[in-house]
């Protein structure tokens, strides 16, 4: 990769990122293995309750490996530098959050089938499991399970921003994309080295778009999440870095439409 980014955060970011992969990645197969104990059995009331969790669990970090390899590919064939104005990088603090928030949200499950007593307090931006409900003590057993969000995150106002995102980074994108494609064939033959790289780079944040869109199930598990009664805390930062990203990328399919005079040929 040819990485000009010049934001530290950012640097950290993308450096740590493989890592936050990997993790994902194993963590996805534990479960994996974990679900398969459960096959061909008769349940009782406590394992369907774990069977639950797992699979709820399962699913998110399913997800959020197979975006995060999506993303890397993208990124390892970039052709023009990646700066800090890339839009994938818009997504991957979303996706270590949520992953994040997931898994700490399954420890909790966890302390509550085993009948561990909790109370949860918030302040400062987090939730966290300060103690045991029943004698008001701290408990230094217990995980530290803050989630990682910004803000005051409201249901609704995420919904709205995702909805409005989908609709110009989405829809109205790959019609765009797909209604210009015989006359950016044409324009091809005459364009520049770094005409064909900068359209190669814009052309995969598209294909993204459209591989989540089409090919995975992203879009349902981001709207299971909004229909879901689980704190917004959780899923904020993911599906508000998401809509961040459709955005951007929209804004720069439309200026390629402007350069190359696409919008007046409509």
């Amino acid at each position: 990769m040819n990485i000009q980014i010049k934001r530290q955060n950012n640097r950290e970011l993308i450096s740590s990122f493989p890592n936050a992969m990997r993790e994902i990645e194993r963590n996805y197969r534990s479960t994996q293995d974990s679900l398969s104990e459960y096959a061909d059995r008769n349940l009782s009331g406590k394992e369907k309750e774990e069977l639950k969790i797992l699979t709820k669990y399962s699913d998110a970090t399913s997800e959020m490996w197979l975006i995060s390899e999506n993303i890397w590919q993208a990124l390892d064939t970039h052709q023009t530098p990646i700066t800090d104005t890339n839009a994938f990088l818009l997504l991957l603090a979303g996706i270590c959050a949520y992953y994040s928030n997931r898994m700490r949200e399954m420890k909790r499950a966890a302390l509550a089938i085993l009948g561990e007593p909790y109370m949860i307090e918030k302040a400062g931006g987090q939730i966290d499991i300060v103690g045991n409900a029943f004698d008001q003590k701290p408990n230094s057993n217990l995980p530290e399970l803050s989630y990682t969000y910004q803000g005051k995150p409201d249901k609704t106002i995420i919904e709205q921003r995702f909805l409005k995102a989908a609709s110009v980074g989405i829809e109205k994108l790959l019609a765009d994309r797909l209604k210009d494609d015989k006359r950016i064939k044409t324009l091809k033959e005459n364009w520049s080295n770094n005409e064909r790289a900068e359209f190669h780079d814009l052309h995969e944040e598209i294909r993204f778009i459209w591989h989540t869109t089409e090919k995975t199930d992203l879009l349902r598990h981001v709207l299971e999440c909004l229909n879901s009664d689980d704190p917004p805390e959780i899923y904020q930062m993911f599906v508000c870095g998401l809509a961040d990203f459709l955005e951007k990328v929209a804004a720069e399919y439309w200026h390629f439409e402007v350069k190359y005079n696409l919008i007046q040929g409509e």
